[in-house]
C-alpha cells in the first residue's frame, strides 16, 4: 500500500517570495472558490490589508460584478501565479532559485519543435531541485548540465521521465531511484566532458 501523504508547507520558498503564510492559506481557499462556494471563510480571512497585498503581488483576481450581490469574496479567483505558489509552496526541496531554473529548463525542452511535453510540471520542479541538491550541484552547473545533456542526447519526448519513471517504480520516489534517472546516467558516463563544459560556460 502507498503511504498516505501528509501536507507540506516549504516555508523558505514562501520566504522567499515575500508570501505570509497566512497569505498562503487565504490563496488555499479562494482557489476552493472556483468550484465551491468558500465566500463565507473569505469575509473572515481576507482582510484589507491581505486582499491589497495578494492584487499586488497578482496572485488573485476580481471578475467583472454584476449584480449587487456579486461580493468580492464571492468574485475573487485566484491566478495562474497564485496557483503556482501554492502549489511549489507546498513542495518540499524547492527553493526560488530552482523554480527559475527549471522554468528555463522547460523553455530550452520545449524550444525544440518535435512533439515534446513537461509532464507534471511540478514534479520537474520538485526533481529539478533534488537532483541538484543530492549531486550538491550548483544553479549554474545544473542548467548548463541539462544544456549539455538535451543538445547530445536522444531521449524520451517527456521531460520529467529524463528524472523519474512513474511507471517503472508506481510507489516509489525519485530520491531513492536515481541511478535510474537518464539525467544522473548521463553525467556519470561524461563526467570529463560535462566538467569541460562548465568551464566554458561558467565565468
Amino acid at each position: 500500500m502507498p503511504k498516505k501523504e501528509t501536507m507540506y508547507i516549504n516555508l523558505n520558498y514562501l520566504e522567499g517570495k515575500n508570501i505570509k503564510l497566512g497569505e498562503f492559506i487565504c490563496l488555499q481557499v479562494i482557489k476552493q472558490n472556483r468550484n465551491e462556494d468558500c465566500s463565507e471563510y473569505i469575509e473572515k480571512i481576507v482582510n484589507e490589508k491581505v486582499k491589497e497585498s495578494l492584487i499586488d503581488k497578482d496572485l488573485i483576481m476580481v471578475l467583472k460584478q454584476k449584480t449587487d450581490k456579486d461580493t468580492f469574496a464571492k468574485k475573487v479567483r485566484i491566478t495562474s501565479k497564485g496557483n503556482d505558489i501554492l502549489s511549489f509552496g507546498t513542495t518540499p526541496d524547492v527553493e526560488e532559485g530552482d523554480e527559475k531554473m527549471a522554468n528555463y529548463l522547460i523553455g530550452m525542452y520545449l524550444g525544440k519543435e518535435d512533439g515534446r511535453s513537461i509532464g507534471n510540471k511540478k514534479n520537474v520542479i520538485k526533481f529539478t531541485a533534488q537532483f541538484r541538491k543530492m549531486l550538491s550541484l550548483s544553479l549554474y552547473e545544473m542548467y548548463w548540465l541539462c544544456n549539455l545533456f538535451i543538445s547530445e542526447t536522444k531521449y524520451t519526448l517527456v521531460l520529467e521521465k529524463i528524472f523519474f519513471d512513474s511507471n517503472k517504480h508506481r510507489y516509489g520516489e525519485f530520491k531513492n531511484h536515481l541511478e535510474d534517472s537518464k539525467l544522473y546516467q548521463f553525467f556519470e558516463e561524461n563526467r570529463q566532458q560535462v566538467l569541460d563544459y562548465w568551464k566554458i560556460k561558467i565565468k
